[in-house]
């Protein structure tokens, strides 16, 4: 069946595209190949998200330290659990939520980065 143009209507601003003969098709809103993120998906990125915004926080002395140090955390932590694994991430999350609330605290300053998280970051950023 051969559809013709699409039809000016006021429906394809609400991502909807109506074909002469009345025919409708939903627009997709991105062009990503990706299928959406999941519920837990959203969550893990938003925590990922919150924990790049801690450095900022503190003194500029220590903000390398500190994305060191949370990067790290986040990565070693996230290596933990298999994505499929839904209750331990589910439990990783919350655990990531409760440190990154204590390392947003105003009163902590500063955090130590040891030699394995140096050498972690060196190869990281070689990676990129």
């Amino acid at each position: 069946m051969q559809r013709g143009p699409p039809v000016q209507t006021q429906r394809e601003a609400d991502g909807e595209l109506v074909f002469a003969g009345g025919w409708r098709e939903k627009t997709r809103t991105s062009l990503s190949p990706m299928p959406p993120l999941s519920g837990l998906q959203r969550e893990v990125l938003s925590l990922y998200r919150r924990t790049l915004r801690v450095p900022r926080t503190k003194p500029p002395t220590t903000r390398t330290r500190w994305s060191i140090m949370l990067r790290y955390t986040f990565r070693i932590q996230a290596a933990r659990a298999k994505p499929t694994e839904f209750s331990t991430v589910e439990y990783l999350l919350r655990a990531g939520r409760r440190q990154v609330d204590m390392f947003a605290d105003p009163s902590v300053k500063d955090c130590q980065v040891s030699a394995a998280m140096h050498a972690w970051d060196e190869e990281d950023r070689r990676r990129r």
